[in-house]
């Protein structure tokens, strides 16, 4: 399966906040905001068709059985949680640019840089795309399910989302010709990865990549790197909890705290009227599916990510109080602006050496608590 070109693409419908460039705004009390991400997809803050470096293909799996784990008993509660209320894996990361024998960028018909791409995936699997950067950092994602069966060979969808324009044919691209090099996702797993130096490569591995838990993978990396400045009983920057073991609605509260925070029941409070976190933040540090609108990840990166910047929406100056916005500012056009401390840079997972690459796309995969 693949396509023709990520460059022709509608990955905003719907009706956007002019705030927040036609996207979805950052956390508003007012209804009526855009479903851009939440049903269509759509971007994940301001890019460039530059920023578009790979194509992560995602297989759907079963969820847990509701009678295991935390919430037996409890219909409402799942025995595994996610953002999608799917449980999903990378089956593979394929690069999208192409250079020639002079180390030219190769030009598709269209007379865009070359994205098309073919890989051989599982059959009798769903799956679906996320666009992604160098960094690993969903810049968009398709809201709908695929599956080819056994044989079955499709790259006619013509572009990304490619609704409201002529498509591309697949035909000319650099992914059409014989000697395209056809990654197999079904016998392995490619990722991106960065090299000594910070420049990204790909990593092709033979075994199928596991899924990012929040026990196995993500509470190793904050006992070692954030509890620290974030404990319970000791030191708690920005009012944040990194080592609350109870259990709490059937999850530890850590997980809680962090990524399953929409009522605002922790930490500092969201400015706008109802208090509560809205669109697609999970958290204040937390957004679903947005690596890159997520603080947490700024603080990883040691940079704001999205494509704004701290000037582009009104802050307040004392976290949490909106009295100390700035004049005459709308909390529903507020954001949260990156104040430039980061976390330490190395984020090894010492359980499973998978190291800073998978702690980061935890964002755009959700993590399972159990």
């Amino acid at each position: 399966m693949g396509t023709s070109t990520f460059y022709r693409r509608d990955t905003s419908p719907g009706r956007g906040s002019s705030k927040f460039n036609g996207l979805d705004p950052f956390n508003t009390s007012e209804n009526g905001a855009s479903s851009n991400w939440g049903s269509q997809g759509a971007d994940a803050g301001l890019y460039e068709n530059a920023d578009i470096h790979a194509v992560r293909i995602l297989a759907m799996e079963p969820t847990s059985h509701l009678g295991r784990g935390p919430g037996i008993g409890n219909s409402r509660v799942r025995g595994y949680y996610n953002h999608a209320q799917e449980r999903l894996r990378i089956l593979g990361e394929v690069p999208l640019r192409k250079l020639d024998g002079d180390d030219q960028t190769i030009i598709d018909p269209n007379g865009d840089p070359d994205t098309s791409f073919l890989a051989k995936v599982p059959a009798d699997t769903p799956f679906t795309f996320q666009t992604i950067d160098k960094d690993g950092l969903s810049l968009n994602m398709s809201q709908t399910w695929h599956q080819l069966r056994p044989g079955e060979v499709r790259h006619n969808c013509g572009g990304c989302h490619s609704h409201s324009q002529q498509p591309m044919p697949f035909a000319g691209t650099a992914a059409s010709k014989p000697d395209y090099n056809v990654l197999d996702l079904v016998l392995g797993t490619p990722m991106l990865s960065k090299d000594a130096s910070g420049e990204t490569i790909l990593v092709e591995k033979e075994e199928r990549a596991l899924d990012v838990e929040y026990y196995r993978d993500i509470k190793p990396i904050l006992q070692r790197s954030c509890v620290g400045c974030h404990s319970k009983d000791g030191r708690q920057e920005a009012k944040l909890v990194l080592d609350d073991e109870a259990i709490v609605n059937g999850y530890e509260n850590t997980y809680n705290r962090l990524c399953r925070d929409s009522d605002a029941d922790y930490g500092i409070k969201p400015v706008i009227r109802n208090g509560t976190w809205r669109q697609t933040n999970a958290s204040r540090y937390v957004r679903r599916f947005q690596s890159r609108r997520s603080l947490l990840i700024w603080k990883i990166f040691g940079r704001r990510l999205d494509g704004w910047t701290n000037e582009d929406h009104p802050t307040e100056s004392v976290p949490g109080d909106a009295s100390t916005l700035p004049p005459d500012a709308n909390p529903n056009d507020a954001d949260i602006d990156f104040t430039g401390t980061i976390m330490p840079p190395r984020l090894e997972c010492p359980a499973t050496d998978r190291g800073r690459e998978d702690a980061l796309r935890s964002l755009d995969r959700p993590w399972s608590p159990h």
